[in-house]
This record gives structure tokens, C-alpha cells and sequence, in this order.
């Protein structure tokens, strides 16, 4: 008779069950893949198996929020472009829509925009706009632009920065027309969520352009300065001891929304299991206007 001391049966069970949990998430990753739209390898360039689900489940919904808005043309302006998986995808001729990126880190912003280049090299055309005198001249990378730019506690930064490149989404379209905008932003770390829920809401009045949809992440519970932020939240837990994590950070972002523009009703939703994307698996999504 073989005989387990107490310390090998406790590897074997946590072994097992490693291996079921593994096991079970790879499911559920199939399971949301099994919805998502096919993209071609190049879109999907640097990406792990497990980031392309999230990067994926986030375009979709994304995207599907977009569509519901019931605008033609809407255009883009993604929040923490980074390496800019987001933006080639939306940019691509999968879904066509124009982008604009802003990002803090100016050398991901400039390798974003080479690879946006290699990947579109049989059908690309760069080309350059007059920016205001106070502006450098702004490249364009077919449908794709990159700003370097910091949102801090100035409400009305995000407003400047779309204002300061309304050619960009003005080309190809009638004179006149309104531009449409969604603002989209996956892993927004810290305060930067509410950052850009606050310049969404200084924003909203504007008459050169129409802030439309928001589908944001917000991540990096570490990183916040202030929790809870919303009325609500801070009424419910009064002092109370409370677990922070991400999906409570959504649900407080959404509040936060809400206190700022009575008329929206933001939405939770999960865009890819919690194995996906650092345990960053809920988005807040709302109709603007």
C-alpha cells in the first residue's frame, strides 16, 4: 500500500485544483471568443492569447454601444492609447472609424503609428493638417491620429485637445457637419477615469462637436487618491469597511456619471473573463446625448 504523507496530499489537491481553475477559465475564454469577430493575425500583432480576448470583447461592445447611438459617422477619440491595439482595430477596414489617440508616453504613441503604417502599407497615404499657430503640425496616419498629452485636473483639457484637431475629423465630411464623438478607454489607471468623466462633462455643451457614447475601464485600485468619489457610494458605506475592487470602482465611476449628467444612464458590463485582463473584466458604458 502506497502511503501520502499530509504535506504530498496538500500539493496533489492544490495541483488539482490549479488545473480545474486553468482549465475552467480556458472555457469561459472560448466561450467569449466564440462571440467576437474574427480579426486578421496583423490587428492582432503583440498580443497575448489572453489580451486578445480582451482587447476584442472590448472593441465589441464598444462598437455595439457606438452603433446604438444611431449616428453614421461617429468618430473616435480613445483615452490611454498606448500601444494602440485598440485604435488599429477600430481604425481598420473592419470598422473604418477615425481615431484620435491621446497618450502621456510619446515613443508608444509614434511606434503605434509605424505599425499602424506596416500594416496598412498597400492602401496608406499620410497626410499633414494646419493645426492653430499655437500647435505643432499634427501627422496623419490615414485614419489615425496620435496626440501626446497629459489629462490632469484641468476640466477642460480633453475639450482643448479635440477642439485643437476638429480638422482631423472634419475631412471627408460635408462643411458644416457636427462631428460625433465616442470616447473609448480600456485600463484607465488610478484617477484618469474620472478625469475623463469630467471633461466628458464639461464637454457636453460644446457646439463645434457632440460627445455621442463612453465605453471606459477603469483599473489600478492602487493608484486612486480618493475612493469613493460618488455621492452615493459615500453615503453607503459612511465610514463602513469595504473591499476596493475594480468592478466597485466601475459601479462608483458609473455613480459619478450620473451625479454629473442626471439624463445618462450608464451601464456595467463585463467585455472578457476576469483571467483576460488583470481581473480588469468591467466596462462602463453610457449614451451622451
Amino acid at each position: 500500500m502506497r502511503v501520502f504523507s499530509s504535506s504530498s496530499f496538500f500539493t496533489i489537491s492544490v495541483s488539482n485544483r490549479a488545473k480545474a481553475i486553468w482549465q475552467q477559465d480556458q472555457e469561459q475564454d472560448q466561450e467569449w471568443q466564440d462571440d467576437l469577430p474574427v480579426l486578421s493575425p496583423s490587428l492582432l500583432l503583440g498580443l497575448t492569447p489572453a489580451k486578445q480576448v480582451a482587447v476584442r470583447g472590448f472593441v465589441y461592445l464598444a462598437n455595439s454601444l457606438i452603433e446604438s447611438t444611431g449616428v453614421a459617422n461617429n468618430d473616435i477619440v480613445e483615452i490611454g492609447m498606448g500601444k494602440g491595439y485598440i485604435s488599429r482595430i477600430f481604425a481598420s477596414s473592419l470598422y473604418n472609424y477615425k481615431i484620435l489617440g491621446i497618450d502621456v508616453n510619446g515613443e508608444k504613441l509614434r511606434s503605434n503609428l509605424r505599425i499602424h503604417r506596416l500594416i496598412n502599407s498597400d492602401n496608406h497615404t499620410d497626410l499633414t493638417i494646419e493645426a492653430p499657430t499655437s500647435l505643432p503640425r499634427q501627422q496623419i496616419s490615414n485614419n489615425l491620429m496620435a496626440v501626446n498629452a497629459l489629462l490632469d485636473d484641468r476640466p477642460y483639457q480633453l475639450n482643448n485637445v479635440i477642439l485643437s484637431n476638429l480638422p482631423f475629423f472634419s475631412l471627408g465630411k460635408p462643411v458644416g457637419e457636427l462631428v460625433q464623438i465616442c470616447i473609448v478607454g480600456m485600463n484607465l489607471c488610478g484617477d484618469l477615469a474620472y478625469k475623463v468623466v469630467e471633461n466628458m462633462c464639461s464637454s457636453v455643451e460644446n457646439v463645434s462637436y457632440s460627445i455621442r457614447a463612453a465605453s471606459l475601464v477603469p483599473c489600478c485600485a492602487h493608484l486612486l487618491t480618493t475612493f469613493p468619489i460618488s455621492k452615493n457610494l459615500k453615503r453607503e458605506f459612511q465610514d463602513k469597511p469595504f473591499t476596493l475592487s475594480q468592478r466597485l470602482i466601475a459601479l462608483d465611476l458609473c455613480y459619478y456619471i450620473q451625479e454629473h449628467l442626471p439624463n445618462v444612464k450608464p451601464v456595467l458590463k463585463e467585455f472578457c473573463p476576469k483571467s483576460a485582463n488583470a481581473g480588469n473584466n468591467v466596462m462602463v458604458q453610457a449614451i451622451l446625448s
